[in-house]
């Protein structure tokens, strides 16, 4: 088995996005994953991951909106301008992404009529969404949302 920075790092962001909840990282398949529901043990060798939260604030998920239009339940990053996606967004993705992909993912979100970029954290996926993936997603005029990047 053998994986690389990006993907450790992935594991690692869904672990620091999800605060006072155990989570498990098993091998399945010869994958490292990181798991919300606790392994039986019968076969499987796992590590109990629990990040705490850092101070008493900044624990509760208030709905964002845009443009009068509210964004999915728990979604923790809003990102309403060019700007503060080049400035936030960009070097957050940069580091598990290749530069094609990574324009890629600029594309999409400056697509006319797109209104506002919004990120998923992988714990708090909001089942209402079409496709419940942790990720960075797009909401356009008419309050259509589309996932732009996976986690």
């Amino acid at each position: 088995m053998s994986h690389d920075a990006n993907h450790l790092r992935k594991i690692a962001e869904r672990a620091d996005g999800t605060r006072e909840k155990d989570q498990y990282l098993v091998v399945r398949d010869g994958e490292l994953e990181l798991v919300d529901d606790k392994p039986d043990g019968s076969n499987e060798k796992f590590a109990t991951v629990h990040t705490k939260y850092s101070g008493a604030g900044m624990r509760k998920n208030p709905r964002l909106s845009a443009a009068g239009k509210p964004t999915p339940e728990n979604a923790d990053a809003l990102f309403a301008s060019q700007s503060a996606v080049e400035k936030f967004l960009v070097p957050y993705y940069a580091r598990t992404r290749t530069p094609k992909a990574l324009q890629n993912l600029v594309d999409d979100l400056f697509k006319a009529g797109k209104t506002v970029a919004f990120h998923m954290p992988g714990s708090d996926v909001d089942s209402t969404l079409v496709k419940p993936i942790s990720g960075l997603y797009a909401m356009d005029d008419n309050g259509e949302i589309t996932l732009i990047a996976e986690d």
